[in-house]
């Protein structure tokens, strides 16, 4: 993981920080549910976390449009994070050279997490993930000067306070303040990342209020400890001057235990075959697939999940039992998300970093067992 990935992984880790902090009870106000459309302008600068990227410093200019919508006690998240709000944003930045990295064009959700009212205004925390497009990413033959990305598709990550200043019941003033992050995972070099700071400044118009009663929702599934089994798969590039692309499979096994309604604790072993490993000391042949051995990695992991309803944030540490590819190091993070289908069935990605290089993006199905 590269020095910028590190610090929105950081920024990443310290929302799970304050996010347990975040009290249990509402702001004493009458619950309603509202939903509306948000609009913004913004301005900020590329922010060159290594010297190869010293060439991409210029202003940023750009907008945002979303789509609110402000939860009241209707599910059991709702009432343990406070009535945060959620939504999805379109993004538009323009990074300062056409010629370079030119546009950013989005597509955002977020979550927004109430911190505390004062002065008439609400202080949240806002983090958006999702995609984003590059219009010029690197290309060996046209765009050498961009060294931050090599593909057009990039993962996202925004992590913004905000004060939101309510002008009306149906409309308030937004001011933001933030970081917002993109790069690939290693799905194409280079991926060293383009990290932006940015201030914005935007308006809410809410079209529909509704007060709704308060509730107070007990889903026990979500309480239990449970046992976790996990297939997932990733594609990466394995070097920037002889690329090659490469499969990598992995099991997953992970116990977790509950420490509150939010939080779970738990540890695991992860099994790992990466062909990336054949190549490590034959940069320009061709791998010799002969020894499997070389491509499997076996590592033990400690985690924590926040829990949102049937959507989860994982962030792990691990570290090798087994390993031949020593380029990698002895420990590996894995910060993502969780989404569960069924009580037994769902959906993950997340990426896997050693300390100051992301591995890659990884996609797959996990089964939970409760233990009852």
């Amino acid at each position: 993981m590269l020095k910028g990935i590190w610090a929105t992984t950081c920024a990443q880790r310290l929302l799970i920080a304050f996010a347990m902090l975040l009290p249990f009870s509402a702001f004493a106000q009458q619950p309603q549910e509202k939903w509306g459309f948000t609009a913004s302008a913004l301005g900020g600068y590329v922010w060159a976390h290594k010297g190869s990227v010293a060439n991409l410093k210029a202003h940023v200019y750009g907008g945002m449009l979303g789509f609110k919508f402000q939860t009241a006690n209707r599910k059991q998240w709702h009432r343990i994070y406070n009535k945060p709000a959620w939504g999805v944003d379109v993004l538009y930045l323009y990074y300062g050279n056409p010629n370079i990295v030119g546009s950013v064009y989005g597509l955002l959700p977020y979550v927004e997490f109430p911190f505390f009212k004062k002065f008439g205004a609400n202080f949240n925390l806002k983090v958006n993930w999702g995609l984003g497009y590059v219009t010029q990413p690197f290309d060996v033959a046209t765009n050498t000067s961009n060294n931050a990305v090599g593909s057009h598709l990039n993962g996202s990550l925004c992590v913004h306070g905000i004060i939101n200043i309510p002008l009306s019941p149906k409309s308030e003033l937004n001011l933001v303040g933030g970081l917002t992050h993109f790069s690939n995972g290693n799905f194409k070099m280079p991926n060293l990342g383009i990290n932006s700071p940015e201030i914005k400044i935007g308006y809410t118009r809410y079209l529909r209020i509704k007060k709704v009663e308060e509730e107070l929702p007990n889903d026990m599934d979500t309480l239990r400890n449970s046992y976790l089994l996990t297939a997932a798969f990733a594609s990466k590039y394995t070097d920037y001057i002889f690329p090659k692309r490469v499969l990598v499979g992995s099991l997953q096994f992970k116990y977790l235990r509950t420490l509150a309604a939010k939080s779970k604790f738990g540890g695991g072993l992860d099994l790992f075959y990466d062909e990336g490993n054949f190549y490590v000391e034959n940069r320009k042949g061709i791998a010799s697939k002969g020894n499997a051995d070389k491509a499997i990695e076996v590592a033990v992991k400690v985690g924590h999940e926040l829990q949102f309803g049937r959507l989860a944030l994982i962030t792990d540490i691990a570290a090798y039992l087994y390993n031949t590819n020593k380029v990698k190091g002895p420990i590996y993070q894995r910060i993502g998300l969780r989404g569960q289908i069924t009580k037994q069935v769902g959906i993950y990605t997340a990426l896997k970093v050693h300390f100051a290089r992301a591995d890659y993006f990884e996609w797959g199905v996990n089964y939970r067992i409760n233990n009852r």
